[in-house]
């Protein structure tokens, strides 16, 4: 599936569970986008891992050798929640809010080459050229092929840190916007 598909299905998830209802204004939409960065910042800060599952069962062991009072619940246990959570995560749901906002206006993703050297190693500095263009797009509202262009550009960048990171950015992503239906 590539983003444009998912753009088209993040959008409609989001009018189902009445998101636009009323419209968010452009700044709403951005100031969200600018959150969901935040959080993925606050779960690298606290050492939490790429991708993780609150586990039903506290202060526990169980047979998968979980400790359950963590947050760090394994993908083999039985107690697992179904939310994902996590720096992966969270990064991929700015990603969603850009594909819904992407999908109510029916803009075409294409894809933008990022060099390797372009990409930050520190996963604090990506978030933070993320914040960057989402201000950016901000900035030009009221421009929106150079407002799409720096909301392109932020999902390339996240797309090109999970490739560095060995993430399959689109299975997080199908995976978070499954559990948000």
């Amino acid at each position: 599936m590539n983003l444009n598909e998912l753009a088209k299905e993040a959008h409609q998830t989001a009018i189902e569970h009445g998101f636009w209802e009323p419209e968010p204004t452009f700044g709403e939409l951005c100031a969200l986008m600018h959150s969901e960065l935040s959080e993925a910042l606050e779960e690298w800060r606290a050492g939490r891992p790429m991708v993780w599952y609150v586990c039903s069962i506290f202060d526990a062991h169980c047979e998968s050798g979980c400790y359950h009072y963590t947050v760090h619940c394994c993908q083999a246990c039985g107690h697992r929640g179904y939310k994902p959570e996590g720096i992966a995560v969270e990064l991929a749901d700015c990603i969603i809010r850009i594909l819904d906002w992407a999908g109510h206006e029916g803009t075409e993703f294409k894809p933008v080459p990022i060099a390797r050297d372009c990409v930050c190693e520190k996963t604090g500095e990506i978030i933070a050229e993320c914040h960057w263009m989402i201000s950016k797009a901000y900035e030009n509202r009221n421009h929106p092929a150079v407002a799409d262009s720096y909301l392109n550009r932020c999902v390339s960048y996240i797309l090109a840190w999970a490739k560095e990171n060995e993430l399959d950015m689109y299975a997080i992503i199908r995976e978070k916007m499954e559990y948000n239906k």
